[in-house]
């Protein structure tokens, strides 16, 4: 049954909202690990990049100017696991670590206070196995993809030395030998390119369709990918505007502009969403994406008006 355009701009509200988080990410691991003419390309999966980040905090005496030094590194898991040694934290170090899902789900975060120390097992979610006796904790997101973020506030000149060097500590390395089980070698894929209106014109259906394809779909989100599919979303599908009457297509683009208002909307207040895991947002998609706006300027950048 066609779908008619009022109820089509209500249906791409909610859908931008829902893939908001997971466009923004693909789009960044893009850049970051995939596209090597991008100005933030690092070199790949596997390898760090390092961007400063001016921030401030209140104190008991005064608004103290710090800045936040994050190393970002994207690991691809279809083919091999990886592992994630966290060192203890010390007295020196202010430090968070967070690994996320394509999503930008939250997989596990190792804070400032965080003073025990562990070594995770990064999978997918085809993994089969024994992980080694020191593995504490195997982790599997949504997605084969995941980013892990190091955190470090340092004083105004930004100390990179310091932040290697934690980073050096911060151990990560494929799996193999210290686990029993290896996925079959991964097919190759054909990466969607990530275009400069992919937030903010109709190219953000045919993008969330690819990226659906790299993820793993969860009961949670059952009904509501039901619901989107309605208006052609669906992983690995291509979107086709000519699919649909016109009056449709101006519909789910005026849903797509309703939806980024709010959010933008939303982002410019005074408090900063926490990054979720999928247990904490429960169905929560709308601060799930201001979130993921709110702590990704290259997200921000992109979603600014002005299409």
């Amino acid at each position: 049954m066609a779908v008619k355009p009022t109820e089509a701009r209500a249906i791409a509200r909610s859908a931008y909202l829902f893939l908001y988080p997971l466009v923004v990410n693909y789009g960044t691991m893009y850049a970051e690990a995939l596209d090597p003419t991008s100005p933030f390309f690092g070199g790949g999966f596997g390898e760090w990049i390092h961007q400063r980040v001016t921030s401030s905090r209140e104190t008991a005496v005064a608004r103290v100017h710090a800045t936040t030094t994050r190393g970002t590194v994207w690991l691809d898991l279809r083919s091999e696991s990886w592992t994630l040694s966290i060192p203890a934290t010390d007295a020196t170090s202010s430090r968070v670590v967070v690994t996320a899902d394509l999503w930008d789900f939250v997989l596990d975060e190792a804070g400032p206070d965080d003073h025990a120390g562990r070594t995770l097992l990064l999978v997918s979610s085809e993994w089969t196995g024994d992980a080694a006796a020191d593995v504490d904790r195997v982790v599997r997101g949504e997605s084969a993809f995941v980013r892990i973020d190091v955190l470090t506030e340092t004083d105004d000149l930004g100390d990179l030395d310091r932040v290697r060097m934690i980073e050096q500590k911060l151990a990560i390395a494929p799996s193999s030998p210290r686990s029993s089980a290896r996925p079959a070698t991964a097919a190759a894929i054909s990466w969607w390119p990530y275009g400069e209106h992919a937030l903010t014109g109709l190219e953000f259906w045919s993008v969330a369709n690819f990226a659906l394809s790299l993820t793993t779909p969860d009961d949670q989100d059952r009904m509501l990918l039901e619901r989107v599919a309605t208006i052609g979303v669906s992983p690995g599908r291509r979107w086709d505007p000519a699919s649909f009457p016109p009056e449709v297509v101006e519909a789910i683009d005026e849903g797509m502009n309703d939806a980024l208002t709010d959010l933008m909307r939303a982002a410019s207040g005074p408090d900063r969403p926490a990054r979720r895991s999928r247990e904490t947002t429960d169905l929560d998609y709308f601060h799930r994406a201001v979130g993921a706006l709110a702590h990704d300027g290259f997200a921000r950048a992109a979603s600014s008006p002005g299409r």
